[in-house]
């Protein structure tokens, strides 16, 4: 690689360091591309050209893209809120149907205890019935020896009242005998 000397003024210099250092390159590397740049010339400026006019198309192409990204953009943010907002929705619900699932446990266990306790009088409820029943078969039997023992008193008492009749017939009247006892003139004191 050869050596060039070359002088130029201060504030060429100045802007040659910054824009190589820009470029992140040395003074050195940015005067030798500089330096090629220029001696292929025309033909680089031509190709150059014509990638600037290919840049300003894309970039007339890239602008129009640029507001539809931004409109996507806005647009998935939105949709992203929408989402948030059914996501709180759905978990509010979650939260609802557990509850709910919860209460329906617990309304189970309630209303289990509560056949259980109907099964128990049910079967309470058969006992007595079975227990009534005997107890009206037995009044029914209590009413029949009743009714009997009462036919039997009334034949009794019939059978009493015609020996009493007959008694009554064959003896005296009290009056009579007492004035037999004692005397009729004693009956009288």
């Amino acid at each position: 690689m050869a050596k060039i000397a070359v002088s130029i003024p201060d504030s060429a210099l100045k802007t040659l360091e910054e824009s190589s250092h820009t470029a992140g390159m040395n003074r050195s590397q940015y005067v030798a591309m500089a330096i090629e740049f220029y001696s292929k010339g025309s033909i680089n400026i031509d190709k150059l050209n014509n990638q600037l006019r290919e840049l300003e198309s894309l970039s007339s192409e890239v602008l129009p893209l640029r507001e539809k990204l931004h409109t996507l953009e806005n647009t998935l943010m939105d949709k992203d809120h929408e989402i948030g907002t059914k996501a709180n929705e759905v978990f509010q619900k979650d939260k609802r149907i557990h509850t709910l699932e919860n209460q329906i446990a617990e309304a189970q266990k309630k209303i289990d205890s509560l056949s259980y306790e109907v099964l128990l009088q049910k079967d309470e409820g058969m006992k007595f019935r079975e227990e009534l029943e005997k107890a009206r078969s037995e009044t029914t039997k209590y009413e029949m020896a009743f009714k009997s023992q009462t036919t039997d008193l009334e034949f009794l008492r019939g059978h009493i009242s015609q020996l009493t009749q007959t008694v009554s017939q064959l003896s005296l009247p009290p009056s009579q005998e007492e004035a037999k006892k004692r005397g009729w003139w004693q009956f009288w004191r």
